[in-house]
């Protein structure tokens, strides 16, 4: 499989980039990268968002004490809150350029 991915949004934490051909999204995070449909990432924003959110007791910032619970069976990943507002950061930002190149998009039409 051949990927040409653009670099959507980037942060010292995680990244986005979209494959130019498929529209596949690649999100990397810490020493990760997950390539998934536009609407896995839609579905993986809303978990993290709601993870965040939940988090409603002091915590130091670095520790690494939050999972995130994957579709995937036995697997989950584990940040500290940096890193976790670091990743949302990135996929809030991806989401609005996505939409706004889809309108653009439209647009044009």
């Amino acid at each position: 499989m051949s990927l040409h991915c653009k670099i959507v949004d980037q942060n010292e934490f995680a990244f986005t980039a979209r494959c130019t051909r498929s529209g596949q999204l690649q999100l990397g995070f810490g020493n990760i990268a997950i390539l998934m449909s536009p609407s896995e990432f839609l579905r993986l924003k809303k978990h993290v968002n709601s993870t965040l959110h939940s988090i409603t007791t002091p915590r130091c910032p670095h520790r690494r004490d939050i999972v995130v619970d994957t579709s995937v069976t036995n697997m989950a990943f584990v940040f500290s809150l940096v890193d976790l507002t670091l990743l949302h950061e990135v996929m809030q930002t991806t989401t609005i350029l996505l939409e706004a190149q889809n309108i653009l998009k439209t647009s044009e039409s």
